[in-house]
């Protein structure tokens, strides 16, 4: 909703017989730079789950979910009320002052670990802290210390049929920085660790201001390479930077096997083949 100075004040929920549809339940995951530029709107989204977790819906899987997240926290010996506020965290940060999941570092060192759960361990301990719901990069823990934080998040994870992340412009894709592999192909990753299959892993673009629109993480990914490192213009202007250009070139390899360890799905061969013969 908004005030009489067109600033937004506040949410409001739509009625289920003017949604028409079941409400989602969704878990965001905003990097280090949205969580300290923009905590007001991660307060908002925190309202709304707050408005909805009790709506008697029939249909309602957010209250579905927290309840049964509350159930687990209660029988791991959490208060009642503390573990009905923890179950309906649905925000999930690097701790205040850190940046990145880290990924990108595993992922590079590919001699450090034998499989995916290593490196999905690192993301999970990186981004499980709670946000919303009175807290604000906490990671609770029950008597005894272990901490509950990392398996609120499963919990949050469970059963997730998407992954979603937006890009609002052309400027940057995929594969010409690291920050998209660390942040959505690292959920879909996890989401796989929880659920035991990838989810459908998702491009908003909204680079079109007239409308945005999803698009499979491989077909986004498809274009950017024809349009650009496989685009003989493209790598002439790069050989003409010389060494800033390799290292623009090395990047974007480096990038494409990010997105093989996270969405192996959506790098297939040809994918490869296409850089190899390119370069």
């Amino acid at each position: 909703k908004w005030d009489e100075r067109g600033r937004v004040d506040g949410v409001e929920i739509v009625p289920r017989a003017e949604l028409k549809r079941p409400r989602v339940d969704v878990t965001i995951v905003p990097s280090g730079l949205y969580r300290d530029a923009l905590p007001v709107v991660m307060q908002l989204l925190d309202q709304a789950v707050s408005k909805v977790k009790d709506l008697p819906e029939e249909d309602n899987p957010i209250r579905v979910n927290v309840q049964k997240t509350r159930r687990m926290l209660e029988e791991r010996g959490v208060d009642a009320k503390e573990a009905e506020r923890m179950a309906a965290v649905r925000l999930f940060a690097e701790p205040t002052g850190a940046y990145g999941t880290g990924i990108e570092n595993v992922v590079q060192a590919s001699n450090t670990w034998q499989g995916e759960s290593e490196v999905a361990d690192v993301y999970f301990n990186r981004v499980g802290h709670l946000f919303g719901q009175g807290y604000w990069g906490d990671r609770p823990s029950v008597p005894g210390g272990k901490g509950l934080a990392v398996d609120i998040f499963k919990m949050a994870l469970k059963d997730a049929k998407a992954a979603v992340h937006s890009r609002s412009s052309n400027l940057y894709a995929t594969l010409d920085n690291d920050d998209v592999y660390q942040y959505l192909g690292a959920t879909a990753m996890a989401i796989r660790q929880v659920n035991g299959k990838t989810p459908e892993t998702m491009i908003l673009n909204l680079a079109d201001a007239s409308g945005g629109k999803h698009e499979p993480l491989d077909k986004y990914m498809g274009r950017e390479m024809r349009t650009r490192y496989t685009n003989t213009e493209w790598v002439k202007a790069m050989l003409k930077e010389g060494y800033a250009g390799a290292r623009t070139i090395m990047h974007v390899t480096e990038n494409l096997w990010g997105w093989q360890v996270t969405v192996p799905e959506a790098v297939d061969g040809a994918k490869w083949n296409e850089m190899y013969e390119t370069y």
